[in-house]
């Protein structure tokens, strides 16, 4: 019996940065989150100390396990010269970020756009 993954984190480059963006509204479920995690695993390998923009549009709901993941990916990014950044966060989960101070790990902006700027800012200023 094989067990066919679905792609959960959708990856693509922008001016530089890559986007990442998930396939899922709730990454809830521990088979999901293990999914991810070992789609973060690939795209590390991919990026290296570049900069990686985790966009959350269309996530409803996420689990404390998921902000682990995240974090663990974030850490990693930095450790190796990168920066992981993160925007769309839907308003509960923006709050979710700012009360657990996630954010302390992942720069939050409201628009994608916003945040690929940031990266161009720290790049040359």
């Amino acid at each position: 019996m094989s067990h066919d993954v679905r792609t959960r984190l959708l990856m693509e480059p922008v001016d530089g940065v890559m986007v990442a963006s998930f396939s899922d509204d709730a990454l809830l479920a521990e088979d999901v989150v293990r999914e991810v995690e070992d789609q973060f695993e690939v795209l590390w390998d991919g990026v290296g100390a570049g900069g990686v923009l985790v966009n959350f549009r269309g996530v409803r709901f996420v689990s404390s396990t998921m902000l682990a993941v995240l974090i663990k990916f974030a850490r990693k990014v930095e450790k190796g010269g990168g920066r992981v950044k993160v925007c769309e966060l839907a308003p509960h989960l923006k709050e979710v970020f700012r009360l657990g101070r996630f954010d302390r790990f992942c720069e939050v902006f409201d628009d994608e756009a916003t945040a690929l700027d940031s990266f161009a800012t720290k790049q040359t200023g």
